[in-house]
């Protein structure tokens, strides 16, 4: 969408963000009010961010996409094959 991005700092967004957001504490109005003053402040920075999305926007395809869904589905099919984590539970 040609903007900076401000996104939640958690493990799953943070690996998918990458050099491309901001990264802030979700539960802190502060942080997100600090994020959006810096892009504000900063449009060399709000312009990097813009452009390092595009590259990693570009970077992922509808394969990717697939064979990574593969991945997790057969993983959490694995999981729930082995007795779904309840293993020790007495169920």
């Amino acid at each position: 969408m040609g903007r900076p991005v401000i996104t939640s700092d958690i493990r799953g967004v943070r690996s998918q963000a990458g050099d491309a957001a901001l990264l802030v504490d979700a539960s802190s109005p502060e942080d997100l009010a600090g994020a959006m003053q810096t892009l504000w402040d900063d449009r060399f920075l709000a312009l990097r961010l813009v452009e390092a999305g595009r590259r990693r926007d570009a970077s992922w395809t509808a394969g990717d996409f697939a064979a990574r869904l593969r991945e997790i589905l057969s993983a959490a099919s694995a999981w729930a094959r082995s007795d779904g984590g309840q293993r020790g539970q007495g169920k």
